[in-house]
């Protein structure tokens, strides 16, 4: 199967909290990339595909959270993807670090930002 993917997922584990409305839940980050995650939430959790959440990642050992504007594209048992719609300069900016720092290859970041940037 051809690989589609524009953006390279990082295995990356973390606390994450998505809330949809009213609705929180508590899950694992499982990895990440510039455009989206994919979590572990333990909970059941009925939401539809295109439900538009709040994602809040809190980095370990430091007093940083990522946050993220969402859309629920995939869920499959307990693993739900989401593909970020919209964030803070401030989020995009360690998002950036945390990718070269997990992935070793910052010229590889740098284009997938550009990328990005242009779509």
């Amino acid at each position: 199967m051809e690989e589609k993917r524009r953006f390279h997922r990082i295995p990356f584990q973390s606390e994450c909290r998505v809330s949809c409305g009213e609705r929180v839940w508590i899950g694992e980050l499982l990895d990440i990339s510039l455009r989206g995650v994919l979590f572990r939430l333990s909970k059941t959790v009925l939401l539809d595909k295109g439900s538009l959440c709040f994602v809040d990642i809190a980095l370990v050992g430091a007093d940083i959270h990522l946050q993220f504007e969402s859309e629920l594209v995939h869920q499959q048992g307990e693993l739900h993807g989401f593909r970020f719609l919209s964030e803070n300069l401030e989020t995009l900016t360690h998002l950036r670090r945390l990718l070269e720092l997990n992935s070793g290859e910052d010229e590889s970041t740098r284009h997938e930002i550009e990328v990005w940037l242009e779509g």
